[in-house]
């Protein structure tokens, strides 16, 4: 009885060591388990306080307006142009400038006066900006200023008192209210009725004098003064 109560003891034994390490065994696979799922994971690696880098976009604004105040009929302008594209890393960013194939615009019209919303899209990203369309000045530009051009400025006495400031190659060059010029020897020539200052029937003698040229279009009178050198 003593001998088989032994034997079953150590029968007994070896049952609990076997199954003590048929436990640890399945304890090291699940803690390796749970260590390479934390090691895998971004941001809950617990031995790095650095998060898994990404330079994916995740939102851009305009860092650089374009021009932002058209007339009708005026088409977009890039130049200028240029958005600011934030990134997932750590909140870093990039610039992205005009001429770029990626960069795109819409709702730009310019065909009636208005202050417009026009949209830019890079990637998949959108921001807008504010654009003002104008009316033209109504009415037509005046006349605000002549000029004489190929003008001979130098005569003897006897040319000044014989035949005074000559009509040959001479023009006037207009200018209007809005900047712009018209002018030729054929459009606008210089015409003696234009000139006050000079009379045949005057003496002249060597020296300088004036004359004055008066125009007149659609209502507006404009003049200038020209100083002409008279020689013996």
């Amino acid at each position: 009885m003593k001998l088989q109560s032994r034997k079953q003891k150590n029968k007994t034994l070896m049952i609990v060591i076997i199954i003590a390490v048929a436990i640890l065994a399945i304890v090291g696979v699940v803690v390796g388990v749970i260590i390479g799922t934390l090691n895998s994971t971004p941001g809950l690696n617990p031995d790095s306080n650095t998060p898994e880098d990404d330079s994916t976009v995740k939102k851009i604004s305009v860092s650089s307006l374009p021009k932002t105040e058209y007339y009708v009929g005026e088409e977009f302008d890039w130049t200028g142009l240029e958005i600011q594209a934030v990134t997932n890393s750590m909140d870093t960013s990039y610039f992205v400038k005009y001429p770029n194939h990626e960069l795109t615009i819409t709702g730009f019209d310019s065909t009636a006066a208005g202050e417009i919303v026009v949209t830019v899209k890079y990637q998949e990203f959108t921001t807008t900006f504010k654009v003002l369309i104008k009316n033209y000045e109504t009415g037509n530009p005046t006349l605000t200023k002549i000029e004489v051009q190929d003008m001979f400025l130098e005569y003897t006495v006897e040319e000044w008192q014989s035949w005074g400031p000559s009509e040959l190659n001479a023009w006037l060059l207009l200018t209007y209210s809005d900047g712009s010029t018209k002018g030729s020897l054929q459009e606008t020539p210089l015409r003696r009725g234009y000139i006050t200052g000079w009379n045949p029937n005057n003496v002249y003698t060597p020296g300088e004098t004036q004359i004055t040229i008066t125009y007149t279009e659609d209502g507006v009178t404009v003049s200038t003064t020209v100083t002409i050198t008279i020689t013996n």
